[in-house]
């Protein structure tokens, strides 16, 4: 997936996760509803087709290109938003020479 794909549908969530615990949508403006509709045609269907100004349509499409989404994140993990994370470290030793540490601060 296009990394500005990607950025796009995650800086539009709030439309989808709007849609599904509230089942209303508001403020998709056309430039959302055409990315979105641009989106599923480069990454998952190249026919697909919607009318972008019958809200049934539109929110079909925001359902459907967010459930595809979802399953390429399912499917292919990404090791930026998923990073692995080292083990702690237990014990730090200063690199700083003891010789330089003697008279500082007029000690």
């Amino acid at each position: 997936m296009k990394p500005e794909n990607r950025a796009f549908l995650e800086a539009n969530r709030h439309h989808h996760t709007t849609l599904v615990k509230a089942q209303y949508m508001r403020h998709l403006n056309s430039n959302e509803r055409e990315g979105m509709q641009r989106i599923m045609r480069e990454e998952f269907n190249p026919n697909y087709t919607s009318d972008l100004w019958c809200p049934p349509c539109v929110a079909d499409m925001v359902t459907l290109v967010y459930r595809l989404y979802d399953e390429y994140l399912q499917n292919n993990p990404d090791p930026i938003t998923n990073p692995i994370i080292p083990a702690p470290i237990k014990e730090v030793h200063a690199t700083f020479p003891s010789h330089k540490n003697k008279n500082r601060f007029g000690k």
